[in-house]
């Protein structure tokens, strides 16, 4: 890697070092000094770009994790088996991002999908609707749930509603 690297301020590549700054890792995403020992100068880098107060790569990972159905703990264990720096501290803050960012485009393509059937419908509201509902478990054991209405017209989802037997105080 070193022998792709120069200095910015005297163009030499000869005596150029690279280091990690262990103390500025935030998640997967690292601080790099590079260091001329020819001039003398030295400049740092982060890894990743950030965007929203969170490093990009840390968010691939977060949601990464939860595309395949794992949380903070599996984050964990993947980054240790793979002989990565641990996973962000605050992995549930990324988790809650991504909730708010697939709320508002659930709830839009949601919106899109009404209007499409209403206007096939000769834009008339009263529009023919599936409405199919499933539990997290088979039987009479399951605490958690989802209901969903689909249109008839174009078969996509126009509501749903997930529920829970557990009363949650906020």
């Amino acid at each position: 890697m070193k022998n792709l690297l120069c200095c910015k301020y005297c163009c030499s590549s000869e005596k150029i070092e690279l280091r990690e700054d262990l103390k500025s890792r935030r998640g997967l995403a690292v601080s790099l000094e590079i260091i001329c020992h020819n001039c003398g100068e030295s400049t740092s880098t982060m890894s990743s770009k950030i965007s929203n107060k969170c490093y990009d790569v840390n968010l691939r990972l977060t949601y990464g994790m939860r595309a395949i159905g794992k949380g903070g703990a599996a984050a964990r264990i993947f980054c240790g088996l793979m002989n990565l720096p641990p996973p962000p501290a605050k992995f549930e803050r990324h988790n809650s991002l991504f909730l708010n960012v697939l709320k508002t485009i659930s709830e839009d393509s949601m919106n899109a999908a009404v209007h499409e059937a209403v206007i096939a419908n000769d834009n008339n509201s009263n529009i023919a609707v599936v409405v199919d509902g499933t539990w997290h478990k088979r039987g009479y054991s399951s605490l958690n749930g989802v209901v969903c209405a689909t249109s008839v017209e174009n078969g996509k989802v126009i509501d749903f509603e997930a529920l829970t037997k557990i009363l949650f105080f906020m």
